[in-house]
């Protein structure tokens, strides 16, 4: 749309189509320059008035120039002035189009910065200014001139920075000012780590996820072997990848509450180097009998189920209890059923001895 030394006369042009009438001594013509149909910026004097903007230039007899598009004028506006007599024609920059005008854009002398819509760039592209897109404070905006025409903006709105499709009102990626990430798609990292919250549909990470809270509609994927996925009804399963196969476990957080180890136990450590104070349980029979086995029905679902009471057996063995909070801050008793099998055992092992005496004196007896 530049170009240097040209400079050209018309004669009596007023507001049409510049016919022009060939160069100045010393300088080019338009059609030298540009290819036909091609848009340039113009300036055009008759020595009182002038008036500059965008106009076409076509080869052809008479060479043409359009004033397509009018920047402004000496009256102050942005209408084509009616030129008459003999007047000159240029090409040159307008303001409005220059690096540094006004608060549009500016290249810093001495970083090397390019700001644009703003005039103190503070990196090497620097942009900033508002638009109607969803997107209160539009930093960035691309679009997409083939056929899919679709446009992109990265900016922010009441305080959450977002990178927004616009053609689809959809914020590919939004981050709010607690640092909580939300991925309308799936998000695929080597690692990632997350200040705040983490919500996507889908999230994949080959290595390390560090964040408080993950919330994904789909499936949280770690490592290569590794799943989090949520299967719906509320239920949760986790797989783990080993060798040509994987290990399953499911949480169901809807009717039963149940969880399940599928191609797998659940496994609680016991490696004598990591307990102390070790002894024998005393009195395990007196212990087992103190204990009361129940049926019971399930408030949460109507379910019939067979246990303990957590308030007896915190009473009868606290060391197999544990107090705890619901999702509704109801302080509540749990029981360890596993832990149960150690006073079982013991008071088999006393029964066993009791049956052992018992019968040595009947043999005894029979003599």
């Amino acid at each position: 749309m530049l170009g240097n030394f040209i400079v050209e006369t018309v004669n009596n042009p007023g507001v049409a189509t510049l016919n022009l009438l060939g160069a100045a001594t010393g300088r080019v013509t338009f059609s030298s320059i540009f290819s036909s149909g091609s848009q340039c910026y113009y300036y055009i004097s008759d020595g009182t008035s002038f008036e500059y903007g965008i106009g076409t230039s076509t080869t052809g007899a008479p060479n043409t120039l359009s004033r397509d598009t009018v920047f402004g004028n000496s009256s102050g506006t942005t209408s084509k002035i009616n030129f008459s007599g003999l007047c000159t024609v240029w090409n040159d920059l307008p303001a409005q189009a220059r690096i540094g005008y006004s608060t549009r854009s500016r290249i810093d002398p001495t970083s090397g910065y390019l700001g644009l819509g703003l005039t103190a760039p503070s990196s090497r592209l620097h942009v900033s200014g508002d638009a109607s897109t969803g997107v209160d404070n539009v930093c960035l905006r691309l679009t997409d001139t083939g056929a899919s025409g679709r446009s992109v903006a990265w900016g922010t709105s009441a305080g959450v920075t977002a990178l927004r499709d616009i053609t689809g009102s959809i914020d590919y990626i939004s981050i709010s000012a607690a640092g909580n990430m939300s991925v309308s798609g799936t998000l695929s990292a080597p690692n990632m780590s997350v200040s705040g919250t983490l919500s996507a549909p889908n999230v994949t990470v080959s290595g390390t996820l560090s964040a408080p809270n993950v919330t994904a509609s789909s499936a949280v994927t770690i490592g290569s072997g590794g799943l989090i996925y949520d299967t719906g009804g509320n239920s949760m399963s986790v797989r783990a990848g080993y060798g040509g196969g994987y290990a399953y476990y499911r949480f169901e957080g809807s009717v039963s509450g149940n969880a399940y180890a599928l191609n797998g136990s659940w496994i609680n450590s016991s490696d004598v180097s990591l307990k102390t104070d070790v002894v024998t349980i005393p009195d395990a029979l007196d212990l087992v009998l103190r204990m009361r086995g129940v049926y019971y029905t399930k408030i949460s679902n109507g379910s019939r189920l067979v246990g303990v009471i957590g308030n007896e057996m915190e009473i009868v063995c606290p060391e197999a209890t544990s107090r705890f909070e619901d999702h509704e801050g109801r302080e509540l008793v749990g029981v360890n059923y596993g832990s149960l099998v150690a006073p079982l055992i013991e008071a088999i092992r006393v029964l066993n001895q009791k049956i052992s005496a018992m019968e040595l004196r009947l043999a005894v007896a029979a003599l």
